[in-house]
């Protein structure tokens, strides 16, 4: 036979339970950087009725898209360096000519960069929408946000 427990002893326990899967949920975040995982987590939270922890996700998505966009912008700009410089030294070496010490240090610079980069997970080299990837999530908070108002009426 199971004990019996006071309200006050269940009350506890589900509080408990809280503090525990929010601390497991930020623990989490802290390793998963993948939007497109962390998209498909909010998801299962949802169908769980679980809207506070999937806002508490979907505003660290937006925090990822963020960084990862901006990162996204900075790899453009050296990107299109590099092939400038990689176009110059092509035309230079038809011409049996060669960089300027700086120019070749720059595209020795950047080609290093470009190995660093390959390093990185997939995800965040993949050039998909930012804005797509964003209104997801702004649809998946709003959904939430809607969805837990309805469980208190």
């Amino acid at each position: 036979m199971l004990p019996q427990l006071t309200s006050e002893e269940i009350e506890n326990g589900l509080l408990q339970c809280h503090d525990n899967t929010r601390a497991i949920t930020k623990l989490f975040l802290n390793r998963i950087l993948d939007p497109d995982i962390l998209m498909k987590f909010v998801k299962d939270l949802m169908s769980q009725e679980e809207f506070r922890l999937s806002l508490l996700i979907c505003d660290s998505v937006c925090e990822i898209l963020k960084d990862l966009n901006e990162k996204r912008m900075e790899r453009e700009k050296w990107q299109k360096e590099l092939s400038e410089l990689r176009n110059e030294l092509d035309i230079l070496q038809q011409q049996r000519l060669t960089l300027s010490p700086e120019k070749a240090t720059r595209l020795s610079d950047l080609t290093l960069i470009e190995r660093l980069d390959s390093l990185n997970p997939q995800f965040t080299r993949t050039e998909s929408s930012f804005r797509s990837k964003l209104e997801q999530v702004s649809l998946k908070m709003l959904t939430s946000a809607l969805d837990s108002k309805k469980g208190y009426y």
